[in-house]
């Protein structure tokens, strides 16, 4: 992202097991990474870094994404929940694609502050607890 957008980028995970997760939803989590990334790099003018945490606690996979861009309006918010933009998915597709592996899309912002995406999912009888 530095590179092409200028925005730096770092990634945390607190645990590097993500393998025995179902495939669908690892292709999910890349997925919602993905278009959150695209989404920084279009719209969250001012933006220079940007935080991609991937936590897993008992049967909850987190996936948070965290920019220092421009934010928006809690007032907004439902109205670019429902946008799809430029022919990407967007955050309705985030929350669909997150909603076929029981997953959900908090989004947190204020004008100035940046953005907070978190997804979580649900990952009843998948795998061990870390």
């Amino acid at each position: 992202m530095e590179q092409g957008f200028g925005i730096k980028a770092d990634f945390h995970r607190a645990n590097s097991a993500l393998d025995d997760l179902a495939d669908d939803v690892r292709t999910t989590i890349f997925r919602v990474t993905q278009e959150a990334l695209t989404n920084v790099a279009k719209h969250a003018s001012g933006a220079t870094m940007v935080s991609v945490v991937l936590d897993r606690a008992a049967n909850v996979v987190q996936l948070t994404i965290e920019d220092d861009g421009r934010g928006f309006a809690a007032d907004r918010a439902a109205e670019i929940a429902l946008a799809r933009t430029d022919g990407g998915l967007g955050l309705a597709g985030m929350r669909e694609r997150l909603s076929l592996v029981d997953g959900e899309l908090e989004i947190e912002s204020s004008p100035g502050a940046g953005t907070t995406l978190m997804a979580r999912i649900r990952l009843d009888g998948q795998g061990a607890d870390w």
